[in-house]
């Protein structure tokens, strides 16, 4: 994104471009010409590069390379992930100089990816909507007698808006560290009573089957007492007689009732 601030005795805007319109946080740059311009670049982490053109320099298509190229070093630099995995676009608008042969050149090279932004789209510009707002907020109403002094106190705001949007992501981590906290704190003691409740219902398993068993041994052992003595003798005198008959039979089966 780049914003312009004339010289004079007062402040004022002219045109804003670049932005971030991915999901992902990703490097999203761009520029507008004029002199005595800002040129900013931003994304959704805060500024990343920022230079004042030289008072009677022209912004023509050889000062944009320059310009990118000093950019896509920073963004090397300060944006290291993101330059390597080339998760970068690069947002302007349709100046002349920004739509060259040279700059696409340039940009091809690097295998930068451009998104081009839609003419008299300013909602889809994040320094319109976005940072050049707080930017007049501040701005509003100061004079200033040099260029080096709007110099200045532009710069002096875009560090205060970057350590804001440090401060906002601090807190942000912050709250979503803790919420990760309860998170797992809460899936521990989910974990914990599931434990227990299995604990508890394998130990009542396992007492009704000792209870079970013990059941069926009493059971048993009631009957084996309930045997008569009598009937144990003729279980014994049918051995007996059976064996005798298997003899009889020369060891071959037979029918007991046979």
């Amino acid at each position: 994104m780049v914003f312009r601030l004339r010289s004079g005795h007062q402040t004022t805007e002219c045109g804003v471009d670049g932005a971030k319109l991915s999901k992902t946080k990703e490097t999203t740059i761009s520029k507008i010409a004029s002199e005595d311009d800002v040129n900013c670049f931003f994304d959704a982490e805060g500024v990343i590069h920022r230079e004042f053109v030289p008072e009677g320099q022209k912004v023509n298509v050889e000062f944009y390379v320059g310009v990118l190229d000093r950019l896509l070093k920073r963004i090397r630099r300060v944006r290291k992930a993101k330059f390597q995995s080339s998760e970068s676009f690069l947002l302007h608008d349709n100046a002349t100089s920004h739509n060259a042969v040279i700059v696409k050149k340039f940009l091809a090279n690097r295998k930068d990816a451009v998104l081009h932004h839609p003419p008299y789209s300013p909602d889809l510009a994040p320094a319109d909507y976005f940072l050049l707002p707080k930017l007049k907020f501040s701005l509003k109403g100061r004079h200033f007698q040099t260029v080096e002094e709007i110099q200045c106190a532009v710069k002096r705001e875009l560090d205060n808006i970057q350590g804001a949007v440090t401060w906002e992501l601090d807190n942000i981590q912050c709250a979503l560290a803790r919420e990760l906290d309860n998170i797992q704190c809460a899936v521990t003691r989910e974990l914990d009573n599931i434990q227990c409740a299995v604990t508890r219902e394998l130990d009542n398993i396992q007492c009704a089957l000792a209870r079970e068993l013990d059941n069926i041994q009493c059971a048993v052992t009631r009957e084996l007492d309930n045997i008569s003595k009598s009937a144990f003798l003729e279980g014994m005198k049918k051995l007996k007689e059976r064996a005798n008959k298997c003899i009889d039979q020369g060891g071959m089966y037979f029918d007991e009732q046979n």
